[in-house]
């Protein structure tokens, strides 16, 4: 249980057969199913993922993944906060009419829209955008693609994630080391 609220975290993890002989991946293997971080259960169900490929079997893989979990632990969630957009927005999507509760994105990069991608992710992040209760985007950049995309417009609240430059540059280590009396 988190400190002001009960927080429930499900996060997917993608596999295959193939994750294991391709050294990006194969640290996803040793990722317990659930764990225990700073006083939270993170539960890690198994979506099918082929790397590169099929991206369409992910959608339906990452739902029943999910759903496994909530049939397990039960569904009394007043929220679905997502913080990613494919697959997680159609599953966000089918939570949200299901057990009649709002979802929500975070976008956090513009590599979420998936326009480097030539296959179903962007069509699918455009169509799903729409349903969205609330996008909370880390940047004017974001809100304003989103909207273009998706209409999210009032929809999107804007929240800095990054670093205010004024007050946090780069200083010379050894300087900052003179200046401190630290070897």
């Amino acid at each position: 249980m988190s400190k002001y609220a009960d927080v429930t975290i499900i996060n997917p993890i993608p596999d295959s057969p193939f994750h294991g002989f391709i050294g990006k991946f194969k640290s996803l293997k040793n990722i317990p199913e659930t764990e225990t971080m700073n006083g939270l259960t993170v539960y890690h169900p198994r979506f099918l993922s082929i790397p590169g490929y099929l991206k369409s079997i992910e959608i339906n893989s990452y739902k029943r993944a999910v759903q496994k979990v909530i049939d397990t632990i039960g569904f009394d969630f007043d929220v679905v906060d997502l913080h990613w957009t494919f697959p997680d927005l159609p599953t966000g999507h089918y939570l949200s009419n299901r057990y009649d509760v709002p979802f929500n994105v975070t976008l956090r990069g513009m590599e979420a829209f998936h326009f480097q991608d030539k296959d179903v992710r962007q069509q699918v992040v455009k169509k799903y955008l729409k349903n969205v209760t609330k996008v909370i985007s880390l940047s004017e950049e974001m809100a304003t693609t989103a909207n273009e995309l998706a209409q999210t417009g009032s929809r999107t609240t804007v929240i800095r994630n990054g670093v205010d430059t004024d007050k946090f540059y780069y200083l010379d280590k050894t300087e900052c080391r003179t200046t401190l009396g630290l070897p």
